[in-house]
């Protein structure tokens, strides 16, 4: 795989990342607890399972396509 030609993590005088950076994180918060009642069984199970993820950093892949109950990176319920 070929090197990146520069460090994209350092976003001093990035405009690319200052722009993606500069959103209002408690209006963000809001917009998020206003549609979680929205969400369906699946997609609540998908955000709940990623936000878990994203909290207890273990390297967890979410694919869009249905993964076989029996799989162990399943978000939905167990019956």
């Amino acid at each position: 795989m070929p090197r990146p030609q520069r460090q994209w993590n350092i976003d001093e005088g990035n405009q690319l990342i200052a722009e993606q950076r500069a959103y209002d994180q408690e209006e963000l918060q809001h917009f998020v607890q206003a549609g979680l009642p929205t969400l369906n069984q699946e997609q609540r199970a998908l955000y709940d399972a990623v936000m878990a993820s994203v909290q207890q950093p273990v390297g967890s892949s979410f694919w869009p396509s249905p993964v076989p109950p029996s799989h162990p990176n399943d978000p939905r319920p167990s019956s």
